[in-house]
């Protein structure tokens, strides 16, 4: 008998290697009738049945065996193949908890509960598991599980407390990581203790085998092992153990002599004794003067009191994540680094004789570094006291970036001090510029030294960089043909006008002198295009700065003309600077084709093809980058997503959002699995890293947006293509996706912000408010901006810029602050509408379904209206109020006012805060209606009513006039494009505000019907009876101050029908001038031939035809205004059929 199984089970797994389904579901179909009880047929079919599409099938029978329980892991772990895509993972835990209680002394099911608990993340519950095998199978590796899971309850507990999370159960539902973080009530001091007992323990008995060990040929203890050990130490401050440990015997962990070296320094470093850390560090330096790191953390040694750095060591790594550190956004306060020093250190230290020691010590060092290559190898082949000067090196050969960078460094450190002089780091910025300007990443490598410079050191460097770049192209002419000194040449060039540029210049005093600008820098990279023959496509250029370098000087022209045209008080709807928009976006679409995959380019092209209304232009854009996976985090949700959102292009949208979340759940599904496959391999440091990259994730402000977002399209597709009722059930449904609890949770407080904010370009700054807003934002500023770019006030400049620096998004510095403040303000805020639309339609919606007189059901209206109003309050905090009267000053100060001062982006923020102002207080008319004693209260709804509604009305008026304003043939530029705000502000009028209201209107008219009825059939049966009554006073009252209420929600009413037929009428005079007219007129204002400047910017790409271009920007408006006249329409006569 068990030999016929065999021979079935053999023929199974036949199939599933041939990916034959079909033969396994018919093989383990009949092996299941001929044994029953036999579960491992049962979950190979499920297997099977899962793969062909058959999930509900395959689920049956796992259910059927996680009933049953097998004692059997191979059984067991195969579910994982169909729970695992029906994110149904922790069902196996019962089962596995079930079998292990059947077979107690099973090593592989014991292992698999592990796996369960690996998978959810329950650290507390790991630790457990191991101990258990650990003594029912004495093993090393499982007694390092367990102190790496109880270094995971520290982890945990030591992030709670960092975000003041006060218990851990309040997280339990959502996350598990947090849920696990107090073991058994010990904190993070405690458990460290215990993690490091244990680790003590036995690294001691595996020095005890050392001898043994290095006879067999076996290294021990192994590195992971005392990485975590010495990281455990560092966590808790007892440095001195973990230098003793790194000194003694664990010192053959580590076999490589320098790596050795660095981590000692590092150790000291964190101890506290500079002096030892620095020689150390100097040491590391002579060998490798090319290694930016170690002689950034030489510098720090000397001039701790201006350290940034971090040592780059795995045990700092470990302590950093065992405390919790590693998820802030405040780099100087990491374990392992110099924050806890520098408190000590920076007081008097400027007037300290030993520190202009130390900086004489520093100076004289680095001024005896190689500066070659060929001079370090010789150093490295001489005596320590042999090595060569710097000064007397030729600079024939390739130079060494460190050694020339780090005195850059030291300038910027001297006048950090008291002890330097801006014109001194000036001076080295130019330096370096003259010893390294042929180096592609020279600009980068200075970029954060400038915005220390400001006035005549700023000056002088500008005005040298632009003599550097003229001596440069003046070389460049002299000499012929296409060598490597005129790539050097060329690349000094580069590096002088993007350091010029970063500077803040050159000023501009009108758009001409701009657009001019950027055709000299055209005809410059006309004349570098020998260079580029035989380039791969995926290689930067020599001049590819050029290429966006034009394209910000055009961006420039455009905010120049914008602000010329509204300090001229032209009219609020001109196409101030779309005509240089066009031009920025031509050059970028013939330098795409020579760089088809240059990042700057494709993003900018992303960027200006929204800007302008073509969101299906800048979707093929950036398509083109092939962004993948963790670029989803980083760059989709700032670049393309606010692009489709704020155009309303909502397939699109739901497709970037359906990947975009994909990225996250598809982590979050497979996290566990990574993370005990690290334990099964020992590699201690890696579980704590998965940890930190899970949180991180499962953190990120783009997984919490677009999950926002998602469900605010589902909420207004079905707005748009249904009634009240479908549209509050998607708003239910949507607010059950988006529980409320994560906003005052532990991740919400740790909110990670990963976008890469170093590929958003000079002239796009990042977005301090919703994203769907983006191209109204960037529009407005333009407009409003008082010191632009091209302003001769440019010392401002490179602090605009603040963004182009690594991880810039969680740096300790103001403008990030108050991003990551305005983004997690704007995500609460887009977290909150579908719970807000929510509210607002149920109580009208339970009162229809109800009839109005069940039991309890005023009870429940009235809960529902609490319910709104607390809503509101965090609503009120994301919009900057304290309270929801601070909330109702500004809503009526923002749209009542009747000054226009308010921008169009705002007043959006402020109507939908209207609404949901006036839905509150209809439900509380509502209630009043159906209760018996409610004079008061309708009289308190009815002026709230009245308060609500003047809000609404006038914002919507105001925002009919802005958008009806953009929406004009005097407003397109050439009669044929429209500036991209107008159509994003029409857009998003009829995707939201104007939808979500009418969608509010339709129910509450429909509950007002309901209650008239219902009264109406009660005063009926009251008349009949002989008890009836003569109407009392207060009934009367009540009755007038309900027609008040009515009388203002009919206003709201005539004022959106007003909005949306004024919509409808502007987008249908545009619509009906004839396509073909718009495309002439575009091209023939861009036509080569007659236009130099046109020419000079675009004329030297020949593989570039600029009619597809532009008559597809005309057909891409001309969809968007169908689109927009398709739904006001719709919409207008949805609410000319509200009555009340």
């Amino acid at each position: 008998m068990s030999r016929q199984r065999e021979q079935k089970l053999a023929a199974i797994y036949d199939a599933f290697d041939a990916n034959n389904y079909k033969s396994v579901i018919k093989l383990t179909t009949a092996a299941i009738q001929k044994y029953p009880n036999e579960h491992v047929f049962k979950s190979l079919k499920a297997v099977a049945l899962q793969r062909t599409g058959k999930a509900d099938e395959a689920m049956q029978l796992v259910e059927h065996v996680l009933a049953a329980a097998p004692p059997d892991d191979h059984v067991l772990n195969m579910l994982l193949l169909v729970l695992k895509p029906a994110n149904k993972m922790p069902a196996l835990l019962p089962a596995y908890e079930a079998a292990c209680s059947k077979a107690p002394g099973d090593e592989e099911l014991m292992q698999g509960l592990f796996g369960c608990h690996v998978r959810t993340f329950n650290f507390r519950e790991q630790q457990q598991v191991a101990m258990k095998l650990n003594k029912q199978h004495p093993s090393e590796q499982y007694q390092w599980w367990v102190v790496t899971t109880i270094a995971l309850q520290a982890h945990a507990a030591a992030a709670q407390a960092r975000l003041q999370q006060p218990t851990a159960a309040a997280d339990a539902g959502a996350n598990g990581t947090a849920a696990a973080g107090a073991g058994a009530g010990l904190g993070a001091d405690k458990l460290l203790q215990l993690a490091e007992a244990m680790a003590a323990r036995l690294l001691g008995k595996q020095q005890g085998a050392a001898a043994a060990a290095a006879a067999a040929g076996k290294a021990s203890p192994s590195w992971e092992a005392v990485m975590l050990y010495l990281g455990l130490l560092q966590a808790q401050g007892k440095h001195d153990a973990a230098l003793a440990a790194l000194r003694g015997p664990l010192a053959a962990a580590i076999s490589l002599p320098a790596e050795r070296r660095e981590a000692e320094a590092a150790l000291l470093l964190s101890k506290g004794d500079l002096a030892a850390a620095a020689a150390l560090y100097q040491a590391a330096v002579q060998e490798q003067p090319d290694d930016w790191a170690l002689l950034l953390l030489y510098l720090d040694c000397l001039l701790p009191s201006t350290a940034e750095s971090q040592p780059a060591i795995s045990s700092a790594a470990v302590a950093q994540m065992l405390t919790g550190i590693e998820a802030s956004t405040l780099p100087g306060c990491q374990v392992g680094g110099l924050a806890a020093l520098l408190a000590n250190m920076q007081a008097g230290e400027s007037a300290s004789p030993s520190l202009q020691e130390r900086v004489a010590a520093a100076e004289a060092f680095l001024a005896s570094l190689p500066a070659t290559p060929a001079a370090a190898a010789a150093a490295a082949a001489e005596p320590p006291n042999g090595a060569p000067n710097s000064s007397s090196s030729s600079r024939a050969g390739p130079l060494l970036r460190g050694p020339a960078l780090a005195a850059v460094e030291l300038a910027k450190r001297k006048l950090l001090l008291g002890l330097g002089q801006q014109q001194q780091l000036a001076e080295a910025l130019l330096h370096y510029h003259e010893r390294l300007g042929h180096v592609v990443s020279c600009a980068m490598d200075v970029r954060s030294y400038l915005p220390l410079l400001t006035g005549d050191s700023r000056t002088m460097l500008s005005r040298q960089l632009q003599l550097h770049a003229e001596q440069a192209a003046e070389e460049l002419q002299q000499q012929q043909g296409v060598g490597k000194q005129q790539l050097d040449l060329l690349r000094r060039q580069m590096a002088a006008r993007q350091i010029h540029a970063d500077l803040g210049g050159p000023a501009f005093d009108s758009p001409q002198a701009a657009a001019q600008h950027a055709q000299q820098l055209m005809a410059l990279y006309a004349a570098a295009l020998p260079h580029y023959e035989g380039l791969d496509e995926r290689e930067r250029g020599p001049a590819d700065e050029l290429l966006w370098l034009a394209a910000a000087a055009l961006v420039k022209a455009a905010a120049l003309e914008s602000r010329q045209q509204q300090q001229q008080q032209q009219q609020q709807g001109a196409a101030s600077g779309v005509g240089y928009l066009l031009q920025a976006l031509l050059v970028q679409e013939a330098a795409a084709k020579g760089r088809p995959y240059c990042a700057p380019v494709r993003l900018g092209l992303t960027a200006l093809h929204g800007l302008v209304g073509n969101a299906r232009a800048a979707a093929q854009h950036f398509g083109a980058l092939d962004v993948k996976h963790i670029q989803h985090d980083t760059l989709s949700g700032q670049h393309l997503l606010p692009l489709q959102l704020g155009l309303a292009a909502a397939d699109a949208a739901e497709g970037l959002l359906r990947v975009s979340l994909a990225l996250f759940e598809d982590h979050l599904r497979d996290a566990g699995d990574t993370l005990m496959q690290a334990f099964r391999t020992g590699t201690h440091t890696k579980v704590l890293e998965f940890v930190c990259f899970k949180e991180r994730l499962e953190r990120s402000h783009s997984f919490v947006l677009a999950r926002a977002e998602q469900q605010l399209l589902a909420i207004s597709k079905a707005a748009a293509a249904a009634g009240p009722e479908q549209a509050a059930a998607a708003a239910v449904a949507a607010a059950a996706a988006l529980p409320l609890s994560l906003l005052g949770s532990c991740d919400w407080r740790g909110m990670r912000f990963n976008d890469d904010l170093t590929t958003r370009l000079p002239w796009l700054p990042p977005v301090e408010g919703p994203r769907h807003l983006m191209i109204m934002l960037w529009w407005e500023q333009q407009q409003q901006q008082q010191h632009g770019a091209g302003s001769s006030s440019s010392s401002s400049e490179p602090q605009s810029c603040w963004w182009q620096r690594v991880a810039a998004a969680e740096a300790d510095v103001q403008p990030a602050e108050q991003l990551r403040a305005a983004m997690r303000a704007a995500a609460q805020q887009r977290w909150l509408l579908p719970h807000l639309l929510a509210a607002a339609l149920q109580t009208a919606a339970d009162r229809m379904s109800s009839g109005g007189g069940a039991a309890g059901k005023p009870q429940q209206q009235q809960q529902q209206a609490v319910a709104l109003l607390d809503l509101l309050q965090p609503y009120a905090e994301s919009l900057g109020c304290s309270s929801l009267q601070e909330l109702q000053q500004m809503v009526a100060g923002g749209l009542t006012d009747g000054s226009g001062g308010h921008a169009a982006s705002r007043q959006l923020q402020l109507l939908n805060a209207a609404v949901f102002q006036l839905a509150a207080a209809v439900q509380e008319e509502l209630l009043s209606a159906s209760s018996s004693s409610g004079g008061a209260a309708a009289g308190t709804a009815a002026v709230s009513c009245k308060q609500s509604a003047s809000c609404v009305v006038s914002g919507l008026q105001q925002l009919q006039q802005q958008a009806c304003a953009g929406l004009q043939a005097a407003a397109a530029f050439a009669g044929a494009l429209l500036p991209g705000h107008a159509l994003s502000l029409g857009a998003l009028l009829v995707q939201e505000s104007c939808l979500w209201l009418l969608v509010c209107l339709e129910a509450w008219s429909k509950a007002v019907k309901h209650a008239r009825s219902k009264k109406k059939a009660k005063k009926q049966t009251a008349a009949g009876s002989t008890a009836a009554t003569a109407q009392q006073p207060s009934d009367q009252t009540q009755e007038d101050q309900a027609a008040e209420v009515l009388q203002e929600l009919a206003s709201v009413q005539a004022a959106l029908v007003s909005c949306l037929d004024g919509l409808v009428s502007s987008t249908s005079r545009l619509l009906a001038v004839p396509v073909s007219d718009g495309e002439a007129n575009l091209l023939s204002e861009f036509d080569p031939s007659s236009n130099a400047g046109l020419q000079a910017l675009v004329g030297w790409e020949t593989r570039l035809s600029l009619q597809p271009v532009l008559v597809d920007m005309v057909k891409a408006q001309r969809q968007m205004l169908q689109q927009i006249y398709n739904k006001a329409a719709a919409m207008t006569k949805r609410a000319g059929h509200i009555s009340w």
